[in-house]
């Protein structure tokens, strides 16, 4: 098993503990001085306070695990705005907002922007000006949040 592996067996039960969904674990660094990145959120968002809670407990479990011993850097935090959107509680968050989704149509990539309006296990459902599209969940490649300034 892997450092990865290794870590998702131990960061997944804790998140959930704390009412938050793992959105990514990433191990950067060498095996001597590894970075681990975990990424959490929740439909509500991720608070500072949630994050270094997340961040002491996660700690807490590395440090009693003999896989982890010497020097490693842990980082604790939302995944960001730029994140794509993946899951069911993702899209749920984020009805309402503008959203960019590339999909593949007949072999060709293509590109969609609008107000995700719904959703389904075979749907993606944009309101844009005067039209609705549906986008198949199967050929969605990226959904991503478009920022609005």
């Amino acid at each position: 098993m892997d450092l990865k592996e290794k870590l998702q067996q131990i960061v997944a039960p804790i998140c959930n503990e704390q009412n938050l969904h793992l959105v990514e674990i990433r191990v950067r660094g060498d095996r001597r001085n590894p970075v681990f990145e975990i990424f959490a959120d929740s439909e509500q968002g991720i608070t500072l306070g949630q994050c270094e809670r997340l961040s002491r407990s996660i700690q807490d479990e590395l440090d009693m695990d003999e896989t982890f011993l010497g020097n490693y850097r842990l980082n604790v935090s939302s995944p960001g705005l730029d994140h794509p959107l993946k899951e069911d509680w993702e899209f749920k968050k984020n009805l309402g907002k503008m959203v960019r989704i590339n999909y593949e149509q007949e072999g060709q990539p293509k590109e969609v922007e609008g107000k995700l309006k719904d959703f389904s296990d075979r749907l993606l459902i944009l309101e844009r000006e005067q039209e609705t599209v549906e986008v198949d969940r199967q050929t969605v490649t990226r959904v991503k949040v478009k920022i609005q300034w």
